[in-house]
């Protein structure tokens, strides 16, 4: 489990095709990683399968795991966003991100809000599977980062709103239009779409889209 605030930007080192899966290597800066340790690369929970005393670790990407991220594109020297799992009684500044991701994102647009203003307002467009999910003001993990959702701007587009502190210690500073992004939906609304699941009218579709989280 994490908090999908970020520890670090990596650069990947090396990838590697492993059958119809990859290898890659980040230079995590972790020294005391260990075998098996679980950390959130961009938001996907992988495990350690090798560490050397600088940090570089090796992980390995299932087929599956290429199907649902951005990670088929990966390459040598491209950052990523790095958190260790989180121990229990320690402090959550984000929300409950499972390191699972649900779909793949597309960046529609990155304005400024004002001219001398630092913050932007990204601008995403979602899958039909990820965006019935979203609500104003509700949670949602892009790249493994914690943010919330500003706007909804139409049934699969949403606005979130970028803080000079998330641009400059994540790669977000640097997206641009087209970019992809890994996305994973707040699990409190999965459980709770399970759980009416019985009372749903027969045909009818689920979208809490509409719904807006009052604080």
């Amino acid at each position: 489990m994490f908090s999908g605030i970020v520890e670090k930007k990596a650069p990947i080192v090396k990838v590697q095709s492993q059958g119809q899966g990859k290898r890659f290597w980040v230079d995590t800066g972790f020294s005391d990683l260990e075998l098996g340790e679980s950390v959130s690369i961009d938001g996907a929970c992988l495990s350690v399968e090798d560490i050397d005393r600088d940090g570089v670790a090796q992980f390995y990407l299932s087929p599956e795991t290429l199907d649902c991220t951005h990670f088929k594109q990966v390459q040598p020297g491209q950052q990523v966003h790095c958190e260790r799992s989180i121990r229990y009684g320690e402090r959550n500044s984000g929300h409950w991100v499972q390191g699972h991701v649900d779909g793949i994102a597309s960046v529609v647009s990155i304005q400024r809000r004002h001219e001398h203003d630092s913050s932007v307002d990204l601008v995403i467009e979602l899958p039909d599977s990820c965006a019935r999910y979203c609500v104003e003001k509700g949670s949602i993990a892009l790249n493994g980062v914690s943010l919330t959702i500003n706007q909804r701007i139409s049934s699969n587009q949403v606005s979130i709103h970028l803080i000079p502190i998330t641009l400059e210690h994540t790669t977000f500073g640097k997206t641009e239009p087209g970019d992809k992004l890994n996305v994973e939906i707040d699990v409190l609304a999965k459980y709770i779409e399970r759980l009416w699941e019985p009372y749903r009218p027969k045909g009818s579709k689920t979208d809490f889209g509409h719904l807006k989280m009052e604080k």
